[in-house]
C-alpha cells in the first residue's frame, strides 16, 4: 500500500523470499489494483502452502512513480510467517442414549479459523 497513487510497479518491482532465498515470484503471479494505491500481488497458493518466514521487498525503481512524477528512491520490505499447521481436531464424546437425537453440538477451535462449513455426516 502506498501513500498516493503510483503508477509503473511491475512483479519485476517486486522480491518474494524465504530466507534470503531467491525471489519466488514468476510470471505466473498477478499484480492487481483497482486504484493505483492497494496493490495486490495474486496466485500465491503454490508458493505460500508450506510453514515458513517470508520477505516481500520493494525495490527502487525510477519507473514507479507518483501522480506528480517523483520515482521511488527508497524501497521497502515486509516480513511475514506462513503457518501451513492445521489447528488439531479434539472431539468429546457426551454419553448418548441409543436412538437419541443429538440436540446441540460444540466445536471449538485451538486458533482462529476463517473458512469451515457444517456438512451433513454420511
Amino acid at each position: 500500500m502506498f501513500s498516493k497513487a503510483v503508477t509503473g510497479l511491475t512483479l519485476s518491482s517486486l522480491k518474494l523470499s524465504i530466507g534470503s532465498g531467491a525471489n519466488l515470484l514468476t510470471s505466473t503471479q498477478t499484480l492487481t489494483t483497482t486504484d493505483n494505491i492497494t496493490w495486490t500481488v495474486g496466485n500465491l497458493a503454490a508458493l505460500t502452502k508450506t510453514s515458513a518466514v517470508c520477505t516481500l521487498a520493494l525495490s527502487p525503481s525510477a519507473a514507479v512513480k507518483d501522480t506528480y512524477g517523483n520515482a521511488l528512491v527508497t524501497g521497502a520490505t515486509a516480513n511475514f510467517t506462513i503457518d501451513a499447521t492445521r489447528p488439531p481436531r479434539r472431539s468429546r464424546r457426551s454419553p448418548l442414549q441409543p436412538n437419541t437425537p443429538i440436540t446441540q453440538l460444540t466445536i471449538a477451535f485451538s486458533e482462529p479459523v476463517k473458512a469451515w462449513a457444517c456438512r451433513p455426516f454420511p
